[in-house]
């Protein structure tokens, strides 16, 4: 059974007098947390050590519940969502209520990255600047996004990426645990694949990188239990302006007798359904972070041979994707088209739903992805600059398509 083990380091830095940073690792209930308090002198460590401890008394009280999951049920993932959002709510509020009795700790708070995982299966819950990395196959992509002024500039395109190097509004945050009291986490589930390995950090580590692959090094190193230290001891050789803190957590293979394994054709799948979107126009050259959010939207469906999915006039709400198996589109009982792996259907659902004039059925088992017209377009509410790349992707497929409509209209004219 595949499960995940971490360690982590904290340090005080070269400048700063006390250290402001925390974090909890627990290998047996599968939780790592980073938190980076603010807040002036001493509170922002009061902040971020009461998050923790108020966090470790909450999912303590779920130990139950988290040593009840199985890997292989499909509702993990939604658990751990919602899990990871009562603890984020909980922990917000003991701040937040801290804070209000005493106005000496006014304005502290702190960033805070959690993660919940049972097998392969995490689940990131993230307010604030602190980062969350993932090693994969040789390269590191960031997938949490800083939630300050700066980024909100380069996400509307006020700056060039070039000019934030350095920028006066880089550490200006827009949300943090305890300042209000309701706090909006970032959730972000991954399947953690063999080999790979996941660095949560504060920003006392993140600051010194010029790309995510300086972490590559680091994270291909053998010693699990030594990454922390060595990336901690790395950025106080950079200078070490502020706390820093790393836990970095890799799976681990273990066998039990008692407990079910985690099938590989699970990690295929994923593999597979990560190569179909790297594939598709609609998320063309979006990064991995960009490409995993739309992934934790897909719903995955299997349909027996002879099933159909659409009749005429029926209306449909959602982008398929074809991940195994055959596709037929009938059109007054004939087939006038067969759609194979990695093939879509519908894109202009995405957008509103629309009525189907032709029939679609399966001529043999098929698996497809379903991405949701209501899902995508919270996405780009939620996510505007990840919104504008799928809507520039989606009109750039969508006039190639007319654009051969067109070509064989004129030609069959």
């Amino acid at each position: 059974m595949l499960r995940l083990e971490g360690f982590g380091k904290t340090e005080r830095g070269q400048v700063r007098e006390h250290n402001e940073d925390a974090f909890w690792v627990d290998n047996a209930l599968g939780i790592f947390i980073v938190c980076d308090g603010m807040g002036g002198h001493a509170a922002g460590d009061v902040a971020s050590n009461s998050v923790v401890d108020d966090l470790r008394t909450f999912l303590l009280t779920k130990t139950e519940l988290l040593q009840s999951l199985n890997p292989e049920d499909p509702q993990v993932p939604e658990t751990l969502k919602q899990l990871a959002q009562q603890a984020v709510e909980h922990s917000n509020s003991a701040v937040y209520q801290m804070t209000q009795k005493n106005p000496g700790l006014k304005g502290m708070g702190t960033t805070l990255l959690l993660m919940l995982s049972c097998g392969p299966h995490a689940v990131i819950g993230h307010v604030g600047d602190s980062r969350f990395y993932l090693y994969r196959e040789g390269k590191v992509y960031q997938l949490s996004t800083d939630h300050t002024l700066l980024q909100e500039f380069l996400n509307r395109g006020y700056i060039a990426p070039e000019e934030a190097k350095g920028h006066p509004h880089g550490n200006t945050l827009l949300r943090a645990v305890g300042l209000e009291a309701k706090v909006e986490a970032d959730l972000l589930y991954c399947e953690v694949l063999p080999g790979d390995t996941l660095v949560l950090c504060s920003d006392g580590l993140s600051r010194y990188l010029e790309s995510p692959d300086e972490l590559a090094t680091f994270c291909s190193a053998e010693m699990l239990e030594a990454i922390p230290g060595e990336l901690t001891s790395w950025a106080n050789q950079q200078g070490g302006r502020d706390n820093i803190t790393a836990v970095v957590v890799r799976p681990k293979e273990e066998q039990s007798s008692d407990t079910l394994r985690v099938p590989t054709d699970e990690y295929s799948a994923f593999y597979k359904a990560m190569g179909l979107l790297q594939a598709n126009s609609l998320t063309h050259n979006l990064s991995l972070q960009g490409q995993m959010r739309i992934l934790n939207q897909l719903q995955t469906v299997t349909y027996e041979a002879g099933d159909t999915l659409y009749a005429p006039g029926d209306t449909v709400s959602a982008l398929s994707l074809v991940l195994e198996g055959r596709v037929d589109c009938l059109f007054q009982g004939e087939v006038v088209e067969t759609l194979h792996e990695g093939s879509d259907l519908f894109p202009m659902a995405l957008l509103e739903p629309v009525t189907t004039e032709e029939s679609i059925s399966f001529p043999v088992r098929t698996t497809l992805l379903h991405l949701p017209g209501q899902q995508f377009r919270r996405i780009l509410r939620r996510k505007p600059w990840l919104g504008q790349r799928l809507m520039r992707n989606l009109a750039h497929e969508l006039g190639q398509r007319l654009r051969k409509t067109r070509s064989l209209y004129l030609h069959n004219k």
